[in-house]
């Protein structure tokens, strides 16, 4: 009955189906007090309208009709026939005429005493006696229902109702394969249908079916949980695409049935018995569970009945849990945020910034990488301003560790990055700005801002070697020389960070002279990077605005720097930086000011102390020695040779000096 080449068959071969399908009605008229499950289930094959045999043969009439003409048919339905036709068009004969033999045979009025009697009732044989009729009501007659259904209705609801928790907790066990109690309810409730005036009834079975699935949700086991859900989204689907199902053939009651249980109802529904809080108590670790949830929390928020203690309840969820609820129930947050309102996001929000204060680091990694997601994608870029701002909120937090700090403001860089935002180069600029502002402002802030302009500047790509590509450039490209020069100008940032390093060294000093006994990679005077760190990270940033800016350093800042570290020195390795550093500086592509180099050479590295000098200290003065002389052509490089022109050398005299005064590692 269910062969897809059903049409193919001759009609001869239909006759005999019928005919067998007769012969199943009347074994099941004589076997249904013996309560047999697999003859049930053939039972609701054969009075399924929708089977393949019953669809290709529905334009056929009755046998009765066909038989004693259209007249005598009419009589014998007002004699009192247990099924009858409904539309003309399709008047599914054949299944009228099946359910008339099962009338006839007494088969109505033996399902009647069996549930109404009670003895050794089940759910599954509930389900198997009733879930026929389920199917086939339109064809049945009014007093067919009245007279053998009514009773049933008032018997089942009672029975279901009195089923104790751990009978209930059994029978869910099993629920997941059939819905059991979802199809008893659904069945009753089409058969009630067909009663004019009863639509309140059909209210309470509607509720009552709720109610049931309720005390699945609270008692269950996971199987039986998992069905119940099911059922509670195949309702919520029910309420949302069938919202007003109007045709020919249904009444204006039927109407009113269907669209009694509404989304609205739904969603208080949910609210009133605080489904969601049920849901989230356990099983959250199974993947497929939290897939059931979501599609319901979204028809939640769909409704506008999502509360802010909902959201409470789903965070607190995964709080502390095992790694495979937190990940869940992060998933699940990621895929809702973008139906959240305002309000609900700033409560997320709020939610993230509670857990970080007590959160350890492994905690606060998982957040990151939540908060990071939500980001993802966004269009119109309100939710990345937001994660952006959280971020920064977040890696400004005192009580976290360096670790931390930096995942915060990788995570900022890569959003900035990855923003889809129309808006996104002007977004990239405010927070550039905002990075200077911390510079200028927050001295426990420096050297985390200065990486952070560091990273955003790098978003940009580097501007060819060759100017542009063949004099052609597209309007929307920002390289990152322009970048820094914005920044440059707008901010005069070398000043700002040779200025902030000699602050930095003078309050160093200010400390007392304790401080120079300490070792300077293990003495943190912000307690969290070494001063090795804070002297070395503001010059390497300054290399990197003079190299990829394309700007020179000039000659304030440079004898700012070389006195603040050079001669002013408080370790000795702040010296050994300062040497290495000048020496990067003088490399093959400079960046320093070629027109200051002279000025600068004799100004402050031959006025040095020569014992001072080390390894690095002579290599920076061999590299300005060097460029000094062969600007003023007292020099000449040829290759790997460097060819002297003049004797009265720049800096001659310094050497002898370095040779007679320093160590003999140096001197040699």
């Amino acid at each position: 009955m269910t062969d897809e080449a059903v049409s193919s068959w001759r009609f001869d071969i239909h006759k005999c189906i019928l005919k067998n399908c007769e012969r199943v009605v009347s074994l099941v008229c004589t076997k249904v007090t013996e309560d047999w499950g697999p003859l049930l289930e053939l039972l609701a094959l054969v009075f399924n309208p929708s089977n393949k045999f019953h669809v290709y043969n529905s334009s056929r009439t009755t046998e009765e009709t066909a038989a004693n003409g259209e007249a005598e048919g009419e009589k014998k339905v007002e004699a009192g026939v247990w099924a009858l036709s409904v539309d003309t068009r399709q008047p599914r004969g054949w299944l009228v005429d099946l359910l008339n033999a099962f009338g006839a045979s007494g088969g109505f009025q033996l399902v009647h005493d069996r549930i109404t009697a009670g003895n050794n009732l089940t759910v599954p044989l509930i389900s198997a006696l009733v879930r026929p009729f389920g199917f086939c009501y339109e064809l049945l007659a009014l007093n067919t229902v009245k007279q053998y259904f009514l009773p049933v209705i008032e018997a089942v609801p009672k029975f279901l109702e009195n089923l104790t928790d751990e009978e209930l907790k059994k029978e869910s066990k099993n629920e997941s394969k059939n819905d059991s109690i979802s199809s008893i309810i659904k069945s009753l409730k089409n058969l009630l249908g067909l009663v004019p005036g009863r639509e309140e009834d059909v209210k309470t079975l509607e509720m009552f079916r709720l109610k049931m699935l309720l005390r699945q949700l609270q008692i269950s086991s996971f199987s039986g949980k998992m069905s119940a859900l099911n059922e509670v989204n195949k309702v919520i689907s029910g309420v949302i695409y069938t919202p007003q199902r109007q045709t020919v053939t249904v009444s204006n009651q039927n109407n009113e049935e269907e669209d009694w249980l509404t989304a609205d109802r739904m969603a208080a529904w949910i609210k009133e018995n605080k489904v969601i809080k049920i849901v989230l108590r356990d099983n959250l670790h199974q993947p497929q569970y939290v897939e059931k949830l979501e599609k319901m929390i979204r028809f939640v928020i769909k409704e506008k009945s999502l509360s802010l203690s909902d959201l409470d309840d789903i965070w607190a969820a995964q709080d502390g849990k095992h790694e495979a609820i937190v990940k869940n129930v992060h998933d699940l947050l990621a895929k809702l945020a973008w139906d959240f309102s305002p309000e609900q996001l700033d409560h997320l929000f709020e939610c993230f910034q509670d857990s970080w204060r007590g959160a350890v680091a492994r905690q606060r990694e998982r957040l990151l990488e939540l908060i990071r997601r939500l980001a993802e994608d966004d269009k119109d870029g309100v939710m990345a301003d937001k994660v952006l701002k959280l971020f920064w909120t977040l890696a400004h937090s005192s009580d976290a560790s360096t670790d931390i700090m930096d995942q915060a403001l990788a995570a900022h860089v890569k959003i900035l990055d990855y923003s889809c935002t129309q808006y996104r180069e002007q977004q990239k600029s405010r927070w550039l700005d905002k990075c200077v502002e911390e510079l200028k402002t927050n001295d426990k802030w420096v050297l985390p801002a200065l990486k952070q302009i560091k990273e955003i500047c790098s978003l940009y790509q580097e501007q060819p070697a060759n100017g542009m590509h063949g004099g052609q450039r597209t309007a929307t490209v920002v390289y990152r020389s322009e970048v820094i020069n914005r920044l440059q100008q707008s901010h005069a940032l070398v000043i700002q960070i040779a200025d902030n390093l000699t602050t930095y060294m003078a309050s160093i000093k200010e400390a007392g002279e304790h401080v120079a006994k300490q070792d300077p990679n293990d003495f943190s005077p912000d307690g969290r990077y070494s001063h090795t760190a804070q002297v070395s990270e503001r010059l390497n940033f300054l290399r990197f605005l003079l190299r990829d800016g394309q700007l020179w350093l000039c000659a304030p800042q440079a004898k700012q720097i070389w006195h603040c570290l050079a001669e002013d020195a408080i370790f000795s390795s702040d010296r050994e930086i300062c040497f290495k550093w000048f020496s990067k500086l003088m490399g093959d592509e400079p960046d320093l000011d070629p027109e200051i180099n002279r000025d600068f050479f004799e100004s402050n590295l031959l006025k040095l102390d020569p014992a001072l000098l080390t390894e690095a200290g002579m290599k920076c003065f061999e590299r300005f020695f060097k460029a000094v002389n062969c600007k003023e052509g007292k020099l000449t490089m040829k290759r790997r040779a460097t060819l002297m022109d003049d004797l009265e050398l720049i800096g001659l005299d310094y050497i002898w000096k370095v040779v007679l005064c320093s160590s003999d590692t140096v001197s040699s």
